[in-house]
């Protein structure tokens, strides 16, 4: 797959041996996915062909409630990426200097992204907020020129 003799891929499994640093996941994935010369990760366990996976579970993360907003400042459209850890009752706002809201949208996902039309905004500022559980978890201000 990748040319190597057999000598070759000797000489990297040699290099590879005993060392975790980065150049030694590199040959080993190589030797592992181009030769079927897999050994066990770091964390122990048997190990077959092709197999240079450790099991990860989405689920034992810690939530996080964040909220990013650009271009910024913005004249045209405003994106607003967001994760948080619970969908139910959660909110993205904006408002004006004064308190006013000028947009909001109910969140049904825990990530996304979602677009505004800028254009029929007044230059200022303007904060944007994330709401879970009636609580602001993230803020963010946003320009408008």
């Amino acid at each position: 797959m990748a040319g190597l003799t057999p000598a070759e891929q000797d000489a990297l499994e040699a290099l590879v041996d005993g060392a975790q640093d980065r150049p030694a996941v590199w040959a080993q994935n190589l030797l592992c996915f181009g030769y079927d010369r897999c050994a066990a990760p770091l964390t122990g366990g048997e190990l077959g062909p092709r197999m240079l996976q450790v099991a990860y579970d989405p689920a034992e993360e810690a939530p996080v409630n964040t909220l990013s907003v650009y271009p910024n400042p913005s004249n045209a459209w405003v994106a607003m990426d967001y994760a948080i850890g619970s969908a139910e009752n959660a909110w993205i706002m904006v408002t004006d200097v004064t308190g006013r809201q000028v947009f909001r949208v109910r969140l049904a996902q825990l990530q996304g992204q979602h677009l505004i039309d800028a254009r029929h905004l007044q230059a200022g500022a303007y904060g944007v907020e994330l709401i879970v559980n009636g609580e602001q978890v993230d803020t963010q201000k946003l320009i408008i020129q």
